[in-house]
């Protein structure tokens, strides 16, 4: 499933079905990333990507 897969690649995998109440600003980030990368897109601008991140 790509969701999943997604969800790996930005290391939530354990965050599929909590709400986002339950997610931490910066699992909320990377939250957001993972819906660009699920789309697919041809281009991706970075803005400081590692800023606000809880790796």
């Amino acid at each position: 499933m790509k969701v999943n897969e997604v969800l790996e690649n930005v290391g939530l995998v354990d965050a599929l079905n909590k709400m986002p109440s339950q997610l931490s600003g910066g699992m909320r980030k990377r939250i957001s990333l993972a819906r660009t990368i699920i789309v697919d897109p041809l281009i991706m601008l970075y803005d400081e990507p590692t800023t606000g991140l809880d790796l």
